[in-house]
């Protein structure tokens, strides 16, 4: 998202310096330069009371913005993945036994080995990643927080808010989330998420991911692991699935871009 509006930026400086060219003198290349760098405007991100908190809880908004680069390795009941992305530009790589999905920055792509990836690949590339990055990866100026109704389990309510965005981004690999905290010490417990609807469905079918099992990792608090719950009607039930993340890193240097180059002769979407 925040590479995008980068984008944007720098073509609309473009476009701007080409119009002055045409109405007064030249003006040396420096000077031009340093006069774009003092009016480049600052965004000034605006949340809800309770969800600033909930950024502080897990570390700070300041302290997750310094940093590079996070890896970590993904452990599933059938197979293990690791992870590794630059944080300020969103590339990413992921490998698993028989697949590296890499995000240059301009194409995600694909190199297989020997068995066919089923996945949908664009989704695949950063779903794991966003639970990792979680509340952080919500704290874009495209985000709008709406109060929602509390989620009850066992007896206790999370108060919460629905989470859209102004815009779809292709990156973000689901449109809609809830996230509900303990109103104690404001951390998130549970994130809600939309699935697409199936076919002959009405509504979109929310699953439910309790973020219980935390550690701080560099100032930062991520999840060691992650359980699915069954949810209804406001009410979460029995677990149904889980993962565990190991080897979990954070550094304020981004990786090497070489990284995630896409190499020749692989699938690019």
């Amino acid at each position: 998202m925040t590479k995008n509006l980068i984008i944007i930026s720098i073509f609309s400086l473009l476009i701007f310096s080409c119009k002055q060219a045409e109405t007064k003198e030249e003006v040396p290349v420096e000077e031009i330069e340093e006069t774009i760098m003092s009016e480049e405007p600052k965004i000034q991100m605006v949340f809800p009371e309770s969800i600033d908190k909930l950024f502080e809880a897990h570390g700070g908004l300041d302290r997750w913005n310094a940093l590079g680069h996070l890896s970590f390795r993904l452990n599933k009941s059938r197979s293990n993945e690791s992870y590794q992305l630059n944080l300020q530009t969103g590339k990413s790589l992921v490998q698993g036994s028989d697949f590296i999905i890499g995000d240059d920055g301009e194409y995600v792509w694909l190199k297989e080995y020997g068995k066919p990836f089923k996945s949908d690949v664009r989704f695949y590339s950063k779903f794991h990643a966003y639970f990792m990055m979680m509340p952080f990866v919500l704290a874009d100026e495209n985000t709008v927080f709406t109060r929602a109704a509390a989620v009850k389990y066992q007896g206790t309510l999370y108060p919460g808010y629905r989470v859209s965005f102004r815009e779809h981004h292709e990156n973000i690999p689901v449109d809609e989330y809830y996230i509900h905290f303990n109103p104690k010490t404001y951390r998130m417990e549970w994130l809600g998420y939309t699935m697409p609807k199936k076919p002959g469905s009405n509504e979109n079918k929310v699953l439910m991911v309790r973020y219980r099992d935390l550690k701080v990792v560099d100032g930062v608090l991520l999840p060691n692991s992650l359980t699915w719950h069954r949810y209804r009607d406001g009410v979460i039930g029995s677990k149904t699935n889980a993962v565990r993340f190991s080897d979990i890193e954070l550094s304020n240097d981004p990786l090497a871009t070489e990284l995630f180059e896409m190499p020749e002769g692989v699938k690019a979407y």
